[in-house]
């Protein structure tokens, strides 16, 4: 194997590691946007399953993935007490996915 090819294959192993974790935290911050545009949406008075397809409709064109996983986000936010709805519900769930 030529040095310069021993470089590369080592300089791309090093890199994935930074690159997963890059694409974590973008995942995250994803779903702590979407946490918070739900949080907003329950604020405004609408019921989880307006939330919801309201949230459908926001993100329309995005990623399967990502649409399959309001459900499970909406649960949480409507879950949360009313005092823990006026915090930073979009950090939290940042933080805690960072986390995780």
């Amino acid at each position: 194997m030529t040095r310069g090819l021993r470089v590369a294959v080592i300089l791309s192993l090093a890199c994935a590691p930074a690159f997963a974790a890059s694409k974590k935290d973008k995942r995250c911050e994803t779903f702590g946007e979407m946490s918070q545009q739900l949080a907003d949406l329950r604020k405004d008075g609408l019921d989880e399953q307006a939330a919801i397809l309201k949230m459908a409709e926001l993100h329309d064109g995005a990623p399967v993935d990502t649409l399959q996983l309001i459900p499970v986000l909406s649960s949480w936010v409507f879950g949360l007490s009313d005092k823990d709805l006026g915090d930073d519900v979009g950090g939290a769930m940042t933080a805690q996915c960072k986390a995780a």
